[in-house]
């Protein structure tokens, strides 16, 4: 008595990895970085300029430590000029230490900090 086992040939791995991207894009655009991503802010208080940042992943990173600074209100990576815009919270400063922290803490290096609102910008330290 003969036992044959039916061939089955091996699944490519294509259409799996193919679904899995479809989702991703959907589900996370831009890999979690804020939807304002490459879109100008109508009237940032500063603009940072960041070495390194090339990937959405990278500005998700950055963005998530600069959302743990309690005075900001909005932020948006704009990943082909290698810049970040910040809008802080009305009558709210930030220091350029604090900023220049929360982006090294993320693994990249500030380039400049400039303050387009100088009511905006707190002394060192805090």
């Amino acid at each position: 008595m003969n036992h044959l086992i039916p061939f089955t040939p091996p699944r490519s791995a294509a259409p799996r990895i193919l679904m899995l991207a479809v989702v991703t894009a959907i589900l996370f655009p831009k890999f979690g970085a804020s939807a304002q991503a490459d879109k100008h802010m109508e009237a940032p208080d500063v603009i940072i300029e960041v070495g390194g940042l090339a990937c959405p992943f990278c500005a998700y990173g950055i963005e998530k430590r600069l959302r743990k600074i309690d005075n900001l209100a909005e932020i948006s990576v704009l990943l082909e000029e290698g810049k970040i815009q910040i809008k802080l919270r009305e009558g709210e400063t930030v220091s350029s230490s604090r900023l220049t922290k929360a982006i090294a803490d993320a693994g990249f290096e500030v380039k400049r900090i400039v303050f387009l609102n100088p009511q905006a910008q707190t002394p060192t330290g805090n």
